[in-house]
């Protein structure tokens, strides 16, 4: 991975989500940070850190349930996925990784044990990252 600093624009230009726009609002409305900010890196990350409260625990989503077996089987066939987008808090102890996108293919990585996840990481005012921009 690169130690390069982007924005999620960079990010959404590299590698579209149709997704972007609610990370956007994700990022503008809970941490003060615009789409030009230039916080993100492309990381791997362990599975272990991000935040267990986002693991999935709806046993009536039938829908979300088959989708993660669908991203599992991708896993077990040594398929890639795209990048889960999270942000990082430095100081929140063993879970510091809070997921923005990508629930299904977190909870795919979880069940299937696997090790480290690739994330686009947003780190404000920790690990040399900047400060909120609005």
């Amino acid at each position: 991975m690169s130690d390069e600093w982007r924005s999620l624009n960079e990010l959404n230009d590299e590698a579209p989500d149709h997704d972007h726009w609610s990370t956007e609002d994700n990022m503008k409305v809970m941490y003060a940070a615009s789409s030009d900010l230039q916080c993100w890196r492309e990381e791997w990350i362990h599975v272990g850190e991000v935040d267990p409260g986002q693991l999935f625990d709806d046993p009536d989503d039938r829908e979300g349930d088959a989708r993660i077996e669908s991203i599992r089987v991708t896993l077990r066939s040594g398929g890639s996925l795209p990048a889960v987008v999270t942000i990082h808090h430095a100081h929140q102890g063993e879970h510091p990784y809070v997921l923005i996108e990508g629930k299904h293919r977190y909870n795919a990585a979880f069940r299937e044990n696997a090790e480290t996840i690739l994330a686009w990481v947003a780190h404000l005012d920790c690990c040399g990252g900047p400060s909120p921009d609005l």
